[in-house]
């Protein structure tokens, strides 16, 4: 990276920063012929007594003449504009290329840093380099030949023009305010829009930097580099989008508010012309008028801020740099692309570990003189406390750590020699403490497939050249998050169906099926595509209802939908509808509005005693959650609202407690009757909900099924072989709700569940639904091992000639056993206790960063 501000700037854009200074040399002409043209009207159209004056060819009598200069006049302010709206979008579009560049290159830098080097220094510290602290460079990049050439000339040339005193001049002065007042905030408030959008882009630009961070052992085990790269690339293109398009707008207000501004001397000089020439306006007055425009201070002082602007700029960016090349980082040749490995190469072969020597890690032992031989596919446990040297050995052995001395050799190769992309076809590491990537299951799983870009986007090809090139002229990576990333060959599968069936075979193995199975059950699936599927959900749900009415303990703890029953484990909605929203995503503000939905609900009454529930519920929701405050960390499972909306429901319950219903205005009856229709009275206690009440809810659902055309194209309603596609996998399997009132209902009908569906051939095709589950930044909507299972699998799925796993003593012999199974090469793993690896082929066990024990190879 280039160690000085301007250093950097000449760099990346000597040729922009020349054009620019071109574009501003334009304007130069362009000023003085401003400032030459009033004059001859002055002299030769206003006090000349030459007539006709030449003009482009032309004959002119006086006033024509003064007209025609006039309109020249107007012609070069028009032109001066004209050149300031390129000269400023150009710098805008530079700027902004240089500022993706830069941050484009401070992350390729993070992306250099061996894991250790976080130890000094925090995510926490580099992030808001990237996103915010740079912000002012890129407006600097884009002044820095600019300002001082613009200002410089324009301090010498240029004049501010007229100002009235007479009448007439000033209500032409004032003239364009008024449509001042309305455009320029009308598009001020499109860049507002725009800037709120930039700034929400930001944060996601945030996430992805902590993510690269805290995901680093990963990131480089698995050789997915370039796809943070395409990932980050494609962030910066979001942003640059949108500064370009704040650019054209705030470029334009410019551009307008200049030329309304300048408006008024085209009409000084025609009408202050006429004036002076029938007698009303002396010379004397119109060129003090013009005089009292004129002004350098405004170019001068911008120049000086200038010159401030660069000495801050200098500083921050030497400041910023200078954290983002520190001593340990990974060299140049860690990221060459690799020549193709051989398939001898690819299959590994014995594993060598001779007189490895390293320094202690985070106040470990140095780990000395360590030798080793594992023949290929065998396996080795390394045993050892956390503070023995176990884990810096096994972080040197995958090539994330340097070897002082020593080397490792897999086969004939020295992984040390290794690029990084070679070094994930035949290594996959897995560390203590996994991290996940936000998004969901499947993402995870494929992460160590998508090193490189395999396909074209799909985009059109004009918006897909546009991309290319943007990311080029801006020196990002020009590989396409849009396009295909995951490479099936590596996986040992032909396409994603089968790369999934993998997956959920490995999680399984891993003992995470159960989880997977769970998952599954929790998403919705697509009628569309899933007919056969589908099929097998309503088989699958006869069997339960089956099992369910012949056994009466079972049938306490379901509530079915049935036409002419209430469900009380159901919302107030369901009830009414006997169905539902077809959007799972639709608001229940919007539901609630439904013209038709309301027309019911006032044909029965329902309305009023249902704003009245509403109001009920939320006086008693912001008494316990809100004003006592206990037990708001039930809002979750208990409570329909989040904390916000119990807050911004307080004035209209306050106002429903003073006047009742008459005192409440349309949006507060609103709101009231959304928050009653989510309610189910098997959850939340409603004392108004009687059997008079109930009864005319179900008098409403008779309405409203006896016409269902007027609701099925929001709503869908619960048919014996219908399947709602808006609703889970698992009430679609129930076509019911769990009784909430009953602590064994989830885990007994849990497990009646699993067993049906495992009886008509579902698990295996609901797990892999199970694969869309969102696992949370870091993994955090995980446990802990659940979060190991999945980094497990993960290294698995990429078939490595060589596994490491640091697990100390997160798993146990039978664990160990499993994975030992599952790799189809050399296994090394890391535990705590010598019992947890007995299943292993040998071991050995290290103190102080020494051998000190050896279990000899099994026959």
């Amino acid at each position: 990276m280039r160690q000085t501000l301007f250093g950097f700037i000449w760099a990346y854009s000597a040729r922009q920063q020349i054009t620019i200074l071109a574009i501003t040399c334009l304007s130069f002409p362009l000023v003085y012929a401003i400032l030459e043209v009033p004059k001859q009207i002055i002299n030769s159209a206003i006090e000349g007594h030459r007539f006709p004056e030449p003009f482009l060819g032309f004959e002119l009598e006086q006033i024509p003449y003064l007209l025609a200069l006039s309109c020249l006049f107007l012609t070069l302010i028009v032109a001066n504009n004209a050149v300031k709206f390129v000269l400023n979008l150009y710098k805008g579009i530079v700027g902004e290329r240089m500022l993706r560049r830069l941050r484009y290159q401070l992350y390729e830098a993070i992306l250099r840093f061996r894991p250790r080097a976080f130890r000094k220094v925090s995510g926490d510290t580099l992030i808001p380099m990237i996103t915010s602290e740079v912000e002012d460079l890129g407006h600097f990049v884009s002044e820095a030949v600019a300002t001082p050439a613009f200002q410089g000339g324009s301090l010498v040339v240029y004049i501010v023009f007229i100002f009235v005193q007479n009448v007439w001049l000033g209500l032409v002065a004032v003239s364009l305010y008024p449509l001042q007042a309305w455009l320029i905030p009308h598009l001020q408030r499109q860049v507002s829009l725009l800037a709120r959008d930039r700034v929400r882009n930001l944060r996601v630009i945030a996430d992805r930097v902590g993510s690269s961070v805290a995901g680093s052992e990963s990131l480089h085990s698995d050789a997915t580099r370039a796809f943070h790269l395409a990932d980050f690339s494609d962030r910066l293109h979001e942003n640059y989008r949108i500064r370009l398009a704040i650019y054209k707008k705030k470029y334009l207000i410019k551009f307008l508010n200049n030329f309304m501004n300048q408006m008024p001397p085209f009409v000084f000089y025609a009408v202050g012309g006429y004036f002076v020439i029938i007698g009303e306006l002396s010379i004397g007055a119109l060129v003090a008028s013009i005089a009292a425009y004129q002004d350098i201070a405004g170019p001068w002082k911008d120049l000086l801020g200038y010159y401030q602007r660069y000495a801050m700029s200098a500083i921050k960016y030497t400041t910023i740099i200078e954290n983002f090349e520190p001593e340990d980082r990974f060299s140049d040749e860690r990221f060459q692309e690799p020549k193709a490995l051989s398939s001898s190469e690819r299959s590994g072969g014995d594993l060598r570990a001779q007189q490895v020597t390293l320094a202690g890690e985070a106040g470990g032992a140095d780990v000395t003189q360590v030798s080793f031989d594992l023949p290929h596919g065998r396996s080795l446990a390394v045993v050892g406390s956390d503070e023995s040297g176990r884990g810096a050995l096994l972080q040197a052995i995958a090539g994330l750590l340097p070897l002082t001395s020593g080397r490792v050799l897999l086969g004939e190769t020295n992984l040390a020699s290794l690029p990084e992309a070679a070094l994930a076809e035949l290594v996959a590491y897995v560390g203590p403490l996994p991290y996940l990537f936000d998004g969901s299951l499947r993402g995870n799983l494929a992460y160590a497939l998508r090193r490189h870009q395999l396909g074209e986007t799909g985009l059109p090809a004009a918006e897909a050249d546009f991309r290319r090139k943007e990311a080029r002229l801006s020196g990002n990576a020009d590989e396409e998050l849009l396009a295909p990333w995951t490479d099936y060959r590596r996986a040992g599968v032909d396409d994603a169906k089968a790369l999934d069936k993998r997956m959920v075979a490995l999680l399984s193995a891993l003992g995470m099926g159960e989880d997977l199975l769970h998952f599954g059950l929790a998403r919705v699936a697509d009628p569309a595509k899933a007919t056969d599927f589908i099929g097998r959900v309503l088989k699958a749900r006869a069997a339960i209802a089956a099992e369910v009415a012949g056994d009466g303990e079972l049938a306490s703890l379901v509530d079915f939908w049935e036409k002419k029953r209430f469900n009380d484990s159901g919302s107030l909605l369901s009830n009414l509808l006997f169905g539902f929203p077809k959007d799972p995503d639709l608001e229940m503000t919007e539901i609630a509005a439904d013209r038709a939905l309301r027309a019911v609900l006032e044909q029965a009454e329902l309305t009023a005693p249902l704003i009245a529930i509403g109001a009920e519920a939320a006086s008693s929701m912001i008494r316990l959650y809100l004003d006592v405050g206990e037990e708001a960390d039930l809002l979750g499972t208990r409570a329909p609202l989040g904390l916000e909306e119990l807050e911004g429901l307080r004035p209209a319950v306050e106002r429903y407690e003073a006047g009742g219903e008459a005192a409440l205005d349309q949006d507060q009856r609103d709101a009231f009757l959304a928050l009653a229709l989510r309610l189910e009275p098997g959850r939340h206690p409603l004392p108004a909900l009687n059997a008079a009440l109930r009864e005319r809810i179900l008098a409403a659902r008779r309405s409203i099924l006896a016409d269902p055309a007027a609701f099925a194209e929001r709503f869908a309603f619960f048919e014996p072989d219908g399947y709602i596609a808006s609703l889970d996998i698992e009430h679609n399997l129930l076509q019911g709700r769990l009784r909430e009132d009953r602590s064994a209902a989830r885990q007994t009908i849990g497990a009646l569940v699993r067993r049906v569906v495992d009886r008509v051939g579902l698990t295996e095709r609901i797990q892999r639904y199970g694969l869309d589950h969102l696992v949370g930044v870091g993994g955090g909507a995980l446990s802990g091992h659940q979060r190991r299972q999945v980094a497990l699998a993960r290294a698995l799925v990429k078939r490595p000639a060589l596994l490491i796993a640091d697990l100390g003593q997160a798993v146990d012999a039978e664990g160990v056993a499993t994975l030992a199974a599952l790799q189809e090469g050399s296994l090394l793993i890391g535990v705590a206790q010598a019992e947890q690896g007995e299943s292993l082929d040998r071991s050995i066990a290290l103190v102080g960063g020494a051998v000190v024990t050896e279990k000899p190879p099994q026959s």
